[in-house]
């Protein structure tokens, strides 16, 4: 084999691994992309869109936010596309209605936002579980009652909902005695090492935003 058909023959397994790389690429559930505290998260807009049509509403939320940021639609739009889904049951519609609300207030809890959070967290959005958690375990008052409250909601966002952040809390919280919550070495480990387990979202392993059609 001569130079000439050697360096074709590179070009085409070149060109034949980067067009089989794409095609699986696009068949990956997530993307990388920078949120709004700076964390890289991963979503697949093709996939999320699937999802939506077959009735996963927190899959439509999440893909009306991808359609917000690229410009595809506005946010009247966007807002009442995050009603819609939120009533259906999509947690994460609410807690997308709470984070606007939020935005334009004092910080402090109204029953409107109450509610949102209580059906984000009913919706399985881990934001809204972990948001009540800390609500009922720092700021209503320190009862038996409210701390209970607390750590069933943390107990979802981290165990059922697997979120790496409630996971974390739970650790913090059983490494030192409190009033209600008694210490233990055991079930702080547990909670770090199912922490570390969500921790599974891997930017060299996305697909670069770019490369998608929405």
């Amino acid at each position: 084999m001569n130079k000439f058909k050697k360096y074709v023959l590179i070009l085409y397994l070149i060109f034949a691994v980067i067009v089989l790389s794409r095609a699986f690429a696009h068949k990956k559930e997530q993307i990388a992309y920078k949120d709004s505290q700076g964390s890289i998260s991963y979503t697949n807009p093709k996939i999320l869109k699937k999802k939506c049509k077959n009735g996963d509403y927190n899959a439509c939320a999440h893909h009306t936010e991808l359609l917000g940021w690229l410009g595809k639609i506005n946010i009247d739009e966007a807002y009442k596309r995050y009603q819609k889904y939120c009533d259906l049951g999509g947690g994460y519609g609410c807690m997308m209605i709470y984070s606007s609300i939020q935005g334009n207030s004092d910080g402090s809890y109204s029953k409107k936002k109450f509610n949102l959070l209580e059906k984000a967290c009913q919706g399985n959005d881990s934001d809204g579980c972990m948001r009540l958690g800390n609500y009922y375990f720092y700021d209503a008052g320190q009862t038996k009652e409210n701390i209970d409250r607390a750590m069933k909601y943390y107990e979802k966002g981290c165990e059922v909902l697997e979120d790496k952040m409630t996971c974390v809390i739970l650790s913090q919280i059983y490494t030192y005695d409190t009033k209600f919550v008694k210490k233990s070495d055991e079930l702080s480990k547990k909670y770090f090492e199912l922490a570390e387990k969500f921790e599974s979202y891997d930017e060299k392993n996305a697909v670069i935003m770019g490369t998608l059609k929405y």
